[in-house]
């Protein structure tokens, strides 16, 4: 496809805390898009070379965010609680 994703859970390697290791395999991998969970707090963010996104958290949401999900069809990326209501949506 289009772009290239990294898709990790989050414990051992993320970006959100600032893993150098990872920014460098990503960066040598030419990541697109990566994407993982375990802070449960859904978010979307650029970087310069990337785009960050982590899905939140249906049981245990923290920061205050809500119990919800993203889903992901093409290049649409949809957050939602789960009552179904759209919390935010990103076309890449």
């Amino acid at each position: 496809g289009k772009y290239r994703c990294l898709i990790t859970h989050g414990n051992k390697f993320n970006i959100y805390y600032g893993n150098e290791q990872l920014l460098a395999f990503m960066k040598k991998k030419h990541i697109d898009i990566a994407f993982h969970g375990h802070t449960h707090v859904p978010v979307c963010r650029e970087h310069e070379t990337y785009i960050y996104m982590n899905p939140g958290s249906v049981s245990i949401p923290k920061e205050n965010s809500y119990h919800g999900y993203m889903t992901w069809e093409g290049l649409d990326f949809v957050w939602k609680d789960l009552e179904g209501g759209v919390r935010n949506e990103v076309i890449v």
